[in-house]
């Protein structure tokens, strides 16, 4: 029999919920999220115990559904957006907390952006929006210019940037490569989507190096494998096929399927 293991990783808290081919629920578990206001404006979440939230919510989902880790056969993420992790690539460890979609640290750089970048009217165009301060692609730029670690990282091309689904991968399991789903790496705001490909001089811009971003590919893909836990402390390294923005899973969730 098919079981399918979908995680939903969003601001609040992690989710999982484990299906069988027809589509009936077999397990759930939850784990909230905390975030951290070290200066006011800053919102930030903890890599690890992010990390340590979602396994904990598969091994609860797994209880629940009275299953093994072995007994599933795939995995499908859904990701917060905007929530940008750093991390090593020589070690998998995380160098800095990651700034959540709520931080309002990058205003003052917005601010500079419309003041000195000339192509501030190409952005919509280029991107599909407007980067404001939630934007990952301001975060990554006060990184560059704030973060000691973070510079020293680049600095030494051991550097690493993505979302929740990648550090997933990277913390719970064993990543295909440094990839992201296409929806992903255009949220960031550094991905031209028309040329289909990063905008170098809005990467230079902004001080961030490109070797460092993750590659698009499709939302179905061999992302890696997540290694799950079971309540009786097996494991099992299950692969990761699907990985979405919550939003868009969201609209797929409610029979979007057509433009329109």
């Amino acid at each position: 029999m098919t079981h399918l293991l979908g995680i939903d990783q969003g601001t609040s808290g992690s989710r999982a919920l484990i299906m069988d081919e027809h589509g009936r629920v077999l397990g759930y578990g939850y784990q909230s999220l905390p975030r951290s206001h070290p200066h006011p404006g800053w919102t930030e979440q903890d890599p690890y115990v992010l990390a340590r939230g979602v396994s904990d919510a598969i091994t609860e989902a797994l209880g629940q559904a009275g299953l093994r880790a072995r007994d599933i056969t795939a995995v499908g993420i859904a990701s917060q957006r905007n929530t940008d992790f750093v991390w090593s690539a020589k070690t998998g460890a995380p160098i800095a907390p990651a700034i959540t979609w709520q931080d309002l640290r990058t205003v003052p750089l917005l601010d500079e952006v419309k003041r000195d970048w000339p192509h501030f009217a190409d952005l919509r165009r280029r991107l599909g929006y407007f980067p404001g301060p939630y934007s990952s692609a301001l975060h990554l730029a006060w990184r560059m210019r704030h973060d000691t670690a973070v510079q020293q990282a680049a600095a030494s091309g051991d550097l690493r940037l993505g979302f929740s689904a990648l550090w997933q991968l990277v913390s719970l399991g064993q990543p295909s490569g440094h990839i992201m789903d296409m929806g992903l790496v255009q949220a960031m705001g550094l991905y031209d989507f028309r040329a289909q490909t990063y905008w170098d001089e809005w990467l230079d811009f902004l001080g961030i190096p490109r070797y460092a971003l993750p590659e698009p590919v499709p939302n179905l893909y061999d992302f890696g494998t997540l290694r799950l836990v079971d309540p009786a402390g097996d494991t099992a390294d299950v692969p990761v096929l699907a990985t979405i923005g919550n939003e868009q899973a969201a609209l797929f969730g409610h029979q979007c399927w057509q433009a329109g």
